[in-house]
């Protein structure tokens, strides 16, 4: 179970930029808002006929989805003809087009309703800030300056219940946010706090609040020989709001690097996707110059995207609008690197982990992820609408493609009560390989 918005959506449909599509993020489907957010420039949706937007997405879904060839188009176009014919609710339309990609097996592919789409595009949203993480039932994340934390949540606490009711259940399930009525705006947890031995049992309430856009990477000092770098969900593309993921990063970097720093960590356990290029940008100085990721498409061709001299590249060329202004360079390049996985390691948490594949002095550690490393293309629909289809699937520098699950090279369970403390296993372990890497060094 997911409690909060910027990680639950990233995690059920994140995506990476393809091509040069802007890149979002996506809820689960709930009641869509019929009329765009102020300030947007999208028509209200009742405007544009709804036959008129199956059949543009229909075409769309055939003509450029990856997986187009799993689906009897014929009978899917008919099945979903028949879905909207006896409704003009606008909610039959998006969930006849949800039904059709979901034909594609390809767990990725999603629509954002003409609303969402807006709202996503204004930075807007509230949100309860955490993140529980199920059938363990532990808070693994707590937003800075989030509603969560003001509230008085720690991670490693575990949620018993949610407003007086236990929870179970699936290993992900999302609690609706409240926007756009999808949810409600203040939730009562019960929480145990401690070890098994002397628990402490208590109750907060969390009341719904806005977070702000970007939440950057964080970055500290494991040791002296080690610095650490943990990347989370990030929903801008090439925007301005980009420069507050990437710049924080790279001065951060820079404040923590020295001549004594031999290896790093890169902490993925919590980056559950949305959008590569500033992951990538911001990364770089640990990473290294030069191509490191790609993505192929029906057609064999293949998009490649690194990092070069404090600039994520396409196509080989830097993109100004996401390179550092001060670009972080390490006192020893090419460092040994630790990526730590887990399963809400996601879509572009995916695409950064696929960068290190095959990068020499590169090891990964911790669960296998969730198995949507491919990439997404942002197609915009008459009424505002917007669907993001997979048309490419994930391919490492040396060629290997994926498509589902990527195990670490090392396996190791998580324990998520032990997050980031000296007794994390995961940590532990990454730690215990760049000792042997930096030994003598």
């Amino acid at each position: 179970m997911i409690l909060g918005r910027r990680v639950a959506w990233a995690l059920v449909a994140c995506m990476v930029l393809v091509a040069g599509a802007a890149c979002e993020d996506r809820g689960r489907p709930r009641s869509p808002t019929t009329t765009a957010a102020p300030g947007s420039t999208a028509p209200p949706a009742g405007e544009v006929p709804a036959g008129q937007v199956l059949a543009e997405a229909l075409n769309l879904i055939e003509r450029r989805a990856f997986y187009a060839e799993r689906v009897d188009w014929p009978t899917v176009r008919a099945e979903a003809r028949r879905r909207i014919a006896a409704s003009t609710a606008r909610v039959e339309l998006y969930e006849a087009i949800r039904w059709v990609l979901s034909r594609l097996g390809d767990r990725h592919s999603f629509l954002l309703t003409p609303g969402r789409a807006a709202e996503l595009a204004a930075g807007r949203g509230r949100d309860f800030g955490l993140l529980a993480l199920f059938p363990e039932r532990v808070v693994v994340d707590v937003e800075p300056r989030g509603a969560a934390e003001r509230a008085g949540v720690r991670v490693g606490d575990v949620v018993e219940a949610v407003d007086g009711r236990a929870v179970q259940g699936e290993e992900v399930v999302t609690l609706p946010p409240p926007t756009a009525g999808g949810g409600p705006a203040r939730v009562l947890l019960t929480l145990r706090r401690g070890g098994a031995g002397r628990p402490n049992r208590l109750q907060v309430a969390v009341e719904a609040a806005e977070l702000p856009a970007v939440r950057p990477p964080t970055v500290r000092r494991l040791s002296a020989g080690t610095g650490l770098l943990e990347l989370f969900a990030v929903t801008t593309g090439t925007g301005p709001r980009a420069a507050g993921y990437v710049e924080p990063a790279h001065d951060a970097i820079r404040r923590v690097a020295t001549a004594r720093t031999c290896g790093w960590v890169v902490d993925l356990r919590r980056d559950s996707g949305g959008s590569l290029p500033p992951m990538l940008a911001a990364v770089g100085p640990v990473l290294g110059d030069g191509r490191a990721v790609g993505y192929r498409g029906r057609d064999g061709a293949t998009v490649w995207f690194g990092y070069q001299d404090g600039a994520f590249t396409a196509g080989g060329r830097p993109v100004p609008q996401l390179a550092a202004r001060r670009p972080a360079r390490l006192p020893r390049p090419r460092p040994p690197v630790a990526v730590l996985t887990s399963r809400l390691t996601g879509s572009a948490g995916e695409g950064v982990l696929m960068a290190f594949r095959g990068r020499p002095g590169a090891r990964s550690f911790g669960e296998p992820t969730a198995g949507v490393p491919t990439g997404n293309t942002r197609h915009r629909l008459a009424d505002g609408a917007e669907l993001y289809l997979v048309e490419g699937v994930g391919v490492d520098r040396t060629g290997r493609a994926y498509q589902a699950r990527i195990r670490p090279d090392q396996p190791v369970a998580a324990e998520w009560t032990r997050y980031g403390t000296p007794a994390d296993p995961v940590l532990a372990a990454a730690s215990r390989w760049l000792g042997t890497r930096c030994a003598g060094r």
